[in-house]
């Protein structure tokens, strides 16, 4: 027989800890009885939604001509220099008009004579 290895010496245990002792529980207090629920409302049936019409295709949009070019504008001329305006000299006061008709004229053709005589 083979010769018995020695064991190795095993460590002390630590000695356990005392337990605290735990405080009684308190009562539960008892469950206020749950009110009824209402019951739920029918639903109202949804009424069908119609289908929608198809959308009539759009024409198609025909080409735009092409637009002629601008013709060129010819240059404007310069504008020539305006000459000043000599001042008008003042216009003479006119004489008193003396009256055609005579007071003591009482036929036309006297009237007549006299407007043309001027």
């Amino acid at each position: 027989m083979a010769p018995v290895t020695p064991v190795t010496p095993v460590t002390p245990v630590t000695p356990l800890v005392p337990l605290v002792p735990v405080a009684p529980v308190a009562p539960v207090a008892p469950v206020a009885p749950v009110s009824p629920v209402a019951p739920l409302l029918p639903v109202a049936p949804v009424s069908p939604v119609a289908p929608v019409a198809p959308v009539a295709p759009v024409a198609p949009v025909a080409p735009v001509a092409p637009v002629a070019p601008l013709l060129p504008v010819a240059p404007v001329a310069p504008l020539l220099p305006v000459a000043p305006v000599a001042p008008v000299a003042p216009v003479a006061p006119v004489g008193s008009v003396t009256s055609v008709h005579s007071p003591k004229t009482t036929r036309g053709s006297e009237v007549g004579a006299a407007t043309f005589a001027m």
